[in-house]
């Protein structure tokens, strides 16, 4: 059922484990590194293919974005976008206040609620969820229908 898949989904993200010396995984979720490729080019693979998935979002070089957060995956972020040629993106740890972007790119949340992300988007704009917060976050949905946000 639906509670068993949302469970299985959590395996390695939200529980102990991953740096044990053994750890069990379906053969599917394991890939051969070539000898050719060092380790440390290795070990970035997964944090690379999880940011590259900000360009699945409708964003575009043309339009200002900030990205929220502070730390690798922030940074990646900014590398990435950098590197495709988007050139209005601010970054900040915290949402700043008095100022709008087109998009939003959230490393890390910065409250109990996307209010203060939501608040930064212009009318129309999308907020692109990258963290994983352990718990709840209130959606203010009035907010989201009023200004046409997406999500």
């Amino acid at each position: 059922g639906l509670a068993l898949e949302s469970e299985r989904r959590r395996e390695g993200v939200d529980r102990d484990g991953a740096f044990a010396e053994y750890i069990r995984l379906p053969r599917s979720a394991v890939y051969a590194v070539p000898q050719h490729v060092p380790f440390l080019y290795a070990a970035y693979t997964e944090p690379i293919a999880a940011s590259l998935a900000i360009f699945e979002a409708d964003i575009h070089q043309s339009q200002s974005g900030l990205v929220v957060g502070q730390g690798r995956i922030t940074q990646l972020a900014v590398e990435l976008l950098n590197l495709k040629g988007f050139n209005q993106i601010h970054v900040a740890p915290e949402v700043p206040t008095n100022q709008t972007y087109d998009f939003v790119i959230e490393c890390q949340c910065p409250s109990q609620s996307l209010a203060p992300l939501l608040d930064a988007l212009n009318p129309g704009g999308l907020l692109v969820l990258k963290s994983r917060r352990p718990a709840e976050i209130e959606v203010p949905i009035q907010t989201v229908v009023q200004r046409r946000l997406r999500i």
